[in-house]
């Protein structure tokens, strides 16, 4: 696990400007962060805005099975116990998306396709994503296989 530079520069700005992630509990915001890596900006999210007036979805590539396993280790490890939807009460989802890569994309796959994804968002919150988030969205080394990042 390897916080990028530019994972901690959208932190700090997103933590700067709470404002524009706040929701209330009558419209609350539902945040979606792509390629999260470390999920960094999410966990910052998920620990300071409060549970009731927000929602934060984290994703990352389902075909590396183990970057959504950290995540969840890290959200864990930061008092985030439950993750919906297997606690309906959570304020944090973390799920496969394969958003840049079609193969991954289909209605068939539960995990990683984007037209699952909209489903999920329909079914909690306010049914719409307010504010995506990506800070390091183009990682991907020539001539290395995406698992090499590991």
């Amino acid at each position: 696990m390897y916080v990028w530079p530019s994972a901690l520069v959208l932190a700090e700005y997103v933590f700067q400007h709470l404002n524009m992630v706040r929701g209330t509990q009558e419209l609350p915001t539902t945040v979606l962060e792509l390629g999260a890596g470390t999920a960094l900006p999410s966990l910052l999210l998920a620990k300071v805005l409060p549970s009731t007036h927000n929602f934060v979805i984290v994703t990352d590539r389902p075909d590396v099975p183990l970057i959504l396993d950290n995540v969840r280790a890290s959200l864990k490890e930061n008092g985030m116990e439950g993750l919906y939807p297997s606690d309906s009460k959570a304020q944090v989802m973390v799920r496969g998306l394969g958003w840049g890569d079609f193969a991954l994309a289909s209605k068939d796959n539960k995990d990683g396709g984007l037209l699952q994804l909209l489903e999920d968002v329909s079914a909690i919150g306010s049914g719409r994503i307010d504010l995506i988030l990506g800070s390091d969205v183009f990682y991907n080394p020539p001539g290395k296989q995406s698992d090499d990042r590991l």
